[in-house]
């Protein structure tokens, strides 16, 4: 009577890990999120100390180097 309980609780805990498995399968398959669309005028997103300091520099690396106005790169490089 023994082997066959032991052969129950075996054939159980076999059962309830597949469906284990199968319920993490499921939610790893799972159709990605949506992204929400964002409304007209709303902002791009978090600006960093760094966007400021940049926008802040812009006019005077522009006076300095005309060349930059026209070259992102250039006027990246001087940003540092």
């Amino acid at each position: 009577m023994c082997a066959q309980d032991a052969k129950a609780a075996r054939e159980e805990a076999a059962r309830t890990a597949v469906l284990a498995g199968e319920e993490k399968r499921a939610k790893l398959t799972a159709p990605a999120k949506k992204k929400r669309k964002k409304e007209e005028g709303e902002p791009k997103g978090v600006r960093t100390s760094y966007l400021f300091f940049c926008e802040d520099m812009r006019e005077e690396i522009d006076t300095v180097s005309p060349a930059a106005d026209l070259n992102l790169n250039l006027r990246g490089k001087k940003l540092g």
